[in-house]
């Protein structure tokens, strides 16, 4: 496997699932949405959410990504354990804890828990319950898949494991592992095809026909919110698969996901996993990444959750084995060590200044709000609102799948900024391409300049004359409307 290439849609695979989850919270126990406007994150709902808060899906799947961001195997003996530990200790403060989840980890004290005393407990609650097959374990197994993308049986094997720990019914165990491999699917070959899936993580001939009939069923269904019984493992990933399978965008599969209804949240982060996985992170609108929030609180203060970057470097990390990005652990590196400073002003722009990854440390106080087009160390995430994009300076398409959709949501989350009073500062790595080419799209865009104009202020006041012409290129086709 090629991480390198993979990590756009590794990453996604985490933070689409979180976002799906944050953008539901609300909207979860509500009656399906049929205003067709875009979504945006909000607070409120049945457990009061902040903005942008996500829940018991993102919270349970953070116990598994701990561990990976270690190094560690999840179906090692030891780390079953620590999972085991980590949901019981989760579910004694959780806002929202399933009722088959709890039976399973409410009945054994933090110090007593190991994976075989909450895997009794899950399987006492079947005996009682033998229906019982909630989402439980299918909304946390997204870091399952990402663990092992490249042994499937072992992620079978893992999807199954994780999944008894409350789960242990079939048809739970069955979605989990048709979802990982979905999701391998996706990362590795870049299509969406739940019945391959089906076909490489179900061995018995009879549940393999059983889930292709769900299949068609959902794949019928007029639209997601027709699909019953999305609280429970088949209805959830029935309807994740109608929203991802019918979309052309991670956005619209979320989005559709999110109207479902009923369990929205849960089906929005399933739905938004695989979403993650086939088009990246890079495909998942800043106006939601923004605002991601939530358990666990990773620092001292109760009112400072983990932010879109901690989760990032969660993902980021547990996807490359707790390596990080060229060895150094990025994102969790405190200083990328760049240094090279083209601070200047952008012209016809109000409150929008322009530079290089040197600059970020000699900002002038009134800047606000940064948006990064490059990788940043962590020493400086988080010191202002920070946006960040997932854009590499490069002359092939194959390395931004997602280019036109990001250089336009860069210029549209400068503009938001702007509109809230902030003072921004966009910078990459030297302000040669990246920069330039935002800033450009910009004042396209949001400043009535014409672009082959905007194009050549933008480089100007950089210094340079810009050696990409492909992204130049790419701006002028989103400037004139045939993006």
């Amino acid at each position: 496997m090629n991480m390198k290439s993979n990590m756009d849609q590794i990453v996604g695979t985490i933070v689409g699932a979180a976002s799906g989850d944050a953008l539901g919270a609300r909207h979860e126990f509500h009656q399906p949405l049929t205003d067709p406007s875009p979504l945006e994150m909000g607070s409120g709902g049945a457990f009061d959410w902040r903005k942008g808060q996500w829940t018991d899906d993102t919270e349970q799947s953070i116990v598994l990504l701990r561990q990976l961001v270690q190094g560690h195997d999840l179906v090692a003996p030891e780390t079953l354990d620590r999972i085991a530990r980590g949901l019981v200790e989760w579910a004694l403060d959780a806002t929202d804890v399933g009722t088959q989840t709890r039976a399973a980890l409410t009945h054994v004290a933090p110090k007593h828990a190991t994976a075989q005393a909450v895997t009794v407990a899950a399987q006492d609650h079947l005996d009682i319950y033998p229906t019982a097959c909630g989402n439980g374990s299918l909304m946390r197994t997204s870091p399952v898949a990402i663990a092992y993308l490249d042994d499937e049986a072992k992620m079978i094997e893992a999807a199954h494991t994780v999944s008894r720990l409350t789960h242990p019914h079939i048809d739970a165990l069955d979605a989990c592992a048709i979802w990982c491999v979905t999701i391998r699917i996706a990362i590795l070959e870049n299509k969406l095809d739940v019945r391959d899936a089906i076909a490489r993580a179900v061995s018995d001939p009879i549940r393999q026909a059983l889930w292709n009939d769900r299949i068609d069923v959902a794949e019928e269904s007029a639209s997601v919110s027709d699909i019953l019984n999305n609280g429970g493992a088949v209805g959830a990933l029935q309807a994740a698969w109608r929203a991802v399978s019918a979309a052309t965008s991670a956005e619209g599969a979320i989005e559709s996901a999110v109207r479902s209804g009923g369990d929205a949240d849960t089906v929005a982060a399933i739905a938004g996993a695989l979403a993650g996985a086939r088009w990246g992170v890079s495909a998942i609108p800043a106006r939601w990444r923004r605002y991601l929030n939530g358990w666990p609180n990773l620092s001292i203060a109760a009112d400072q959750p983990m932010q879109y970057r901690q989760l990032l470097t969660f993902a980021y990390l547990a996807g490359s084995g707790g390596q990080g990005h060229g060895g150094r652990r990025w994102p969790d590196v405190e200083d990328m060590g760049g240094h090279v400073r083209a601070l200047a002003e952008l012209p016809h722009a109000e409150r929008v200044y322009m530079g290089a990854e040197g600059d970020i440390h000699h900002l002038p106080d009134d800047v606000d709000a940064v948006v990064s087009l490059s990788r940043v160390g962590s020493a400086f995430a988080g010191r202002r609102e920070h946006v960040e994009f997932w854009l590499v300076d490069s002359w092939s398409a194959n390395d931004n799948p997602n280019l036109r959709f990001v250089l336009k949501d860069a210029a549209d989350t400068v503009a938001a900024l702007v509109s809230e009073g902030r003072t921004v500062f966009l910078h990459c790595v030297a302000a040669h391409n990246r920069t330039p080419s935002v800033a450009a799209l910009y004042l396209a865009l949001h400043c009535g300049v014409d672009v082959d104009e905007a194009i050549r202020i933008a480089d100007r006041q950089c210094g340079n004359n810009g050696d990409n012409a492909f992204l130049r290129d790419v701006v002028r086709a989103i400037a004139r409307g045939h993006a």
